[in-house]
């Protein structure tokens, strides 16, 4: 059962995980907070169990445990929709700034760089680990976390998986265009070190070079890399421009390796569909140390 916590919860944590996010909180308040939160809730319950008498002991043992793996299933599915949703919003920002320092519009852009998917998942992980933990603590079972992701109540805007909310943030900015398309496989791990931006309409302009660089920096530390830049005129192609190695541009550089493998598998999960004719640009980065 996942518990219904109160109103304030859904704010509250969403607050916590924005203040991790822009650095104000580390690793380990959050995992204070979400401990002082658990312990809040049971304290409730511990002062309801001192007043059973002897002959109800087994029984509020029994109700204590079921109570602990419910509210930690509440706080899992409250903490993880706050966390998703703010690792979303920084790659959804760096994306937008992304492509405005370079001389283009936002809107009907594509951007996915896999660092936020996985320090978003690093925080899923803290989450979990610090929920069986508790459990632990208080004799309970451990929460099912893939029952209440599949069962939250968030299910309307997104869910609670970083690849379930950026398909929706993304259905919010594109969903006025002619682009279509979500993952054929939501759980799928992208790729470490993995970014891919596009823009429908493109209408020529801009900086190519510096969307190159901008990718590109503070990445001196790999070993190999791979950055791939496709452009169209007028294009129906349905499909993106980068499974066709005739569309790569000027600012391309590839070989068919392990990176150019994976790479291109991870692309085709997102099954971006552009229902139009017209000009669109897309690039991909990967790299590997």
């Amino acid at each position: 059962m996942i518990a219904r916590l109160e109103n304030r919860m859904f704010s509250e944590t969403y607050e916590v995980m924005k203040d991790y996010y822009n650095g104000r909180l580390s690793r380990d308040e959050v995992k204070d907070i979400f401990k002082e939160y658990f312990y809040h809730y049971m304290g409730t319950t511990s002062a309801l169990k001192e007043e059973c008498s002897a002959e109800e002991t087994k029984m509020s043992n029994n109700f204590v445990k079921q109570f602990a793996t419910s509210h930690l299933a509440g706080l899992y599915e409250y903490f993880s929709r706050a966390n998703t949703r703010n690792a979303c919003a920084q790659n959804m920002q760096q994306g937008q700034a992304l492509m405005e320092s370079n001389g283009m519009n936002w809107n009907g852009t594509y951007y996915y760089n896999s660092d936020w998917y996985y320090a978003c998942e690093e925080m899923q992980e803290m989450f979990r680990e610090t929920a069986d933990e508790l459990a632990d603590e208080y004799g309970a079972e451990h929460v099912d976390f893939k029952y209440v992701e599949q069962n939250t109540k968030f299910t309307l805007d997104g869910g609670i998986t970083y690849n379930g909310v950026w398909d929706w943030m993304e259905w919010q900015i594109n969903h006025d265009r002619a682009i279509g398309g979500s993952f054929l496989d939501p759980d799928m791990a992208p790729p470490r070190d993995f970014v891919y931006c596009s823009r429908a309409y493109w209408d020529g302009k801009g900086d190519l070079e510096g969307i190159k660089d901008n990718i590109k920096k503070d990445k001196t530390a790999y070993s190999s890399m791979m950055f791939l830049m496709a452009a169209a005129k007028s294009t129906n192609a349905k499909e993106s421009l980068l499974f066709d190695q005739k569309n790569y541009g000027s600012f391309s550089d590839w070989e068919e390796n392990d990176i150019y493998t994976s790479a291109l598998s991870f692309l085709k999960n997102f099954n971006i569909k552009w229902n139009f004719r017209g000009d669109r640009l897309e690039c991909l980065f990967m790299g590997k140390h």
